[in-house]
């Protein structure tokens, strides 16, 4: 009896579905019609070239259209991705790119290109980033770092055959050497015996390499120490840190405010990108030189701009370190990458290029213990992008020669 009720039941549920299907009312459904600047977005990328009739009918573009016009079309298919070793190093780049990312109306845009600019953590990272190459979104086409280490790091990347493509700038007083005692390299051949250096920086080893080779200390009979309380010298990189021991080395030398010519910050690149993508290379270039140019003309409002940024020091820190490194200008870059000519300052005969601090700082580090293998040759040097991009400064005036200090001027180096 319970089995034909809910049968029953189950019936007359089924019978009311079936009557209320068929009974229900469906309205038509009719396509909205597409507004007219969605038809517009549509087919811009497919009717870029109007027929005869379309131009004919079609009314004066606004102004609008004309200032997009001005922008270059992409050079890369994708970002051109650059990474630093520390914020001032990209400044010049992050002021022509409007920030870490390509802004509308930026300077890299005018030039035809998307950059993305980050900051490393540590040099090992770089050395990551350019074996990853610009294609990974982790990767780098191109890292600015001191040249001390580039060389420090070249054994490392040689298969991707770096290249030096830009002069950024010369590093003005990051690098320091302390001593136990004041003048202890003013008076030549004051140094006997052996040394031992604290040094992890390798712009500030080489700061301390070079001036005790020039003072008689070869650099085979320096100890390169990560920390020491016994250390005679310490060559260490701004900001110097606070809590150093007090019997720690803290008279002050000799600095890269002194020795200005002597670490260069550049920018590097893999040969296989700089010869594929030269038109890529060459409008970076304008564009740095566009945004340092930008850069100078206000530093403060270019340091608070900086500063918004992600991970980015304060501004009154980012004036201090803008503090820290000099731009070359046209000419000097010219010169140092040996493009002009000139007897400004020189090493012995030669004059200074960057291939011939690369050649120097290659073997005071082999010498020190830190490289192995012999000096490249010839130094990886790339010229060719930049004369593609100023090729007017070939012609332009070399600076005026150093004028050398005064009788009474305190000596710093004996050599």
């Amino acid at each position: 009896m319970r089995g034909k009720l809910v049968f029953l039941l189950i019936l007359a549920m089924l019978v009311g579905l079936v009557y209320l299907v068929g009974t229900r009312t469906r309205d038509a459904h009719v396509m909205p019609k597409p507004r007219p600047e969605e038809v517009r977005e549509a087919a811009a990328p497919v009717a870029s070239v109007p027929s005869a009739s379309a131009s004919s009918d079609a009314s004066p573009a606004p102004a609008d259209a004309a200032v997009a016009g001005d922008a270059k079309a992409p050079l890369l298919d994708r970002p051109l991705r650059l990474v630093a070793s520390t914020w001032e190093q990209a400044a010049a780049a992050l002021v022509a790119n409007g920030g870490k990312t390509t802004a509308d109306g930026s300077l890299t845009r005018e030039e035809g290109l998307d950059l993305h600019v980050d900051v490393a953590s540590t040099d090992q990272d770089i050395d990551n980033r350019l074996a990853r190459g610009g294609g990974d979104p982790d990767g780098a086409d191109v890292a600015v770092m001191p040249l001390p280490a580039f060389v420090a790091s070249y054994e490392r990347i040689r298969a991707l055959e770096p290249q030096i493509v830009h002069i950024v700038g010369w590093s003005r007083g990051r690098e320091v050497l302390l001593g136990a005692r004041d003048g202890m390299l003013a008076k030549q051949g004051a140094s006997t015996g052996e040394l031992t250096v604290v040094s992890v920086d390798p712009s500030a080893t080489v700061l301390a390499l070079f001036a005790l080779d020039e003072a008689g200390m070869p650099p085979t009979r320096v100890h390169l120490v990560a920390d020491s309380k016994t250390a005679t010298l310490a060559a260490l990189a701004r900001p110097l840190p606070q809590e150093r021991p007090a019997d720690a080395p803290s008279r002050v030398l000799l600095t890269t405010a002194e020795a200005t010519r002597l670490v260069p910050l550049v920018a590097v690149a893999a040969r296989g990108f700089v010869e594929g993508h030269a038109a890529t290379v060459t409008a970076l270039l304008r564009a740095w030189d566009r945004g340092a140019t930008e850069l100078r003309k206000d530093v403060p409002a270019a340091a608070r701009r900086i500063a918004a940024e992600t991970g980015a020091p304060e501004p009154a820190t980012m004036l201090e370190r803008l503090g820290w490194m000099s731009d070359p200008g046209r000419a000097d870059e010219g010169i140092a990458l040996g493009l002009l000519g000139s007897d400004a300052i020189t090493i012995g005969d030669a004059p200074v290029t960057v291939g011939l601090l690369f050649a120097r700082d290659w073997q005071l580090l082999r010498d020190a213990g830190l490289l192995t293998s012999p000096t490249p040759q010839p130094p990886p040097v790339d010229p060719s992008p930049f004369a593609h991009a100023f090729p007017s400064v070939t012609g332009a005036p070399p600076p005026a020669a150093v004028v050398p200090p005064g009788d009474g001027a305190r000596v710093l180096l004996a050599r």
